[in-house]
């Protein structure tokens, strides 16, 4: 059987989100996503099986990441499988931008979370992954904070600490030992960078993505009525601008 034909037997677009520590290759399903995710460490072994598993007619994918965008365009060429790559200037004329802010300059994945909120005025938008990401949207791109990885770096130190996340919360207080001391650390931590962004604009809805257990922990405790958590907005967002929604 040649290469070509181990990716036959299509039936709608999939979508890759390919960022700096996890490729996501996903599409929905009525209504419901059905989403794979692969480390980057991975891919040589893993791609071409999870690329297999999806029923699909064209694939649409947008990555942050020199090595998976490499991987990615030398692994459709081998396999001659047609493929369309969306990069920033895709989204020129079709999201409006702060004219002060050079498109090409905003990473793919900011954009297509945009795309996704772009109806929003006064939205705060929030994305917890390899960096921390809050973005200003006004029914336009106004202005984006990239700050320290709270998730992956928290994770790490769970790692070395030997912290079960499942059962520990985050905690607004000074800690009596070492796990209630990390807790106290990420609740003051996000919560400080969220209500300080919040203190500088006038909000009227936050958009939160990413993130793991632990993170999420906070968003209850963000004194806000309107907060909407959407799982894998990047891939979404793709999805919203393939087809215009």
């Amino acid at each position: 059987m040649n290469s070509e034909k181990n990716f036959t037997n299509k039936s709608q677009n999939l979508y890759i989100d390919a960022g700096n520590q996890l490729l996501k290759v996903g599409y929905q399903v009525n209504d419901k996503w059905i989403i794979k995710k692969i480390p980057n460490t991975a891919l040589k072994d893993e791609f071409a099986q999870t690329l297999s598993s999806f029923r699909y007619t064209k694939i649409y994918w947008a990555s942050v990441c020199k090595t998976s965008t490499t991987f990615l365009n030398s692994f459709f060429t081998q396999h001659h499988i047609d493929n369309n790559q969306i990069t920033a200037s895709d989204f020129q004329g079709k999201l409006l931008i702060n004219d002060k802010i050079d498109i090409n300059e905003v990473g793919v994945d900011i954009l297509a979370y945009c795309y996704y909120i772009r109806l929003q005025p006064k939205t705060l938008a929030l994305s917890f992954g390899t960096a921390t990401v809050a973005i200003y949207y006004n029914m336009q791109l106004e202005g984006v904070v990239i700050g320290t990885d709270f998730v992956n770096s928290y994770s790490y130190l769970d790692d070395i600490l030997g912290i079960d996340g499942h059962h520990v919360m985050m905690q607004d207080d000074f800690g009596t030992n070492t796990i209630d001391a990390v807790n106290g650390a990420k609740y003051y931590m996000v919560n400080g960078f969220i209500n300080e962004l919040l203190a500088n604009k006038t909000i009227e809805q936050i958009y939160v993505s990413g993130g793991n257990k632990n993170i999420f922990n906070i968003y209850k405790n963000i004194n806000h009525k309107h907060i909407e958590i959407v799982d894998e907005i990047v891939l979404k967002g793709l999805e919203a601008f393939i087809n215009r929604k």
